[in-house]
């Protein structure tokens, strides 16, 4: 299964049953969400930015973004995974408001 396959699979499994995490109940609010743009990582409309797979949010006050990798062969590979992960964080948290947020979600589940 590669990384795709998984993501689609774990989206599907999320929706119907949340993850439960340290304790929380995490929804899936969005995938593939770009930044600057907040669009969609789509291949037949937007995907020339770096995305992050998850956003998941605890129905509280925390969100999580969530990067998967289903292999990782080497520190080289694992950095360049850790460091997408933070990059896309800090952009999440740097540019995050409401209305983007609300709107990405809209996008996705309408």
């Amino acid at each position: 299964m590669n990384e795709w396959q998984l993501q689609d699979q774990l989206t599907i499994s999320w929706i119907h049953n949340p993850p439960i995490i340290e304790g929380r109940v995490f929804d899936v609010v969005a995938w593939e969400l770009m930044f600057p743009s907040w669009k969609i990582n789509e291949n037949k409309k937007k995907w020339n930015e770096v995305s992050v797979d998850f956003i998941l949010f605890d129905r509280d006050q925390t969100f999580l973004c969530l990067e998967l990798k289903n292999e990782i062969k080497g520190r080289r590979a694992l950095l360049s995974a850790y460091c997408q992960a933070l990059s896309r964080t800090h952009l999440f948290e740097e540019q995050y408001n409401p209305e983007r947020m609300r709107s990405a979600h809209l996008e996705l589940f309408r």
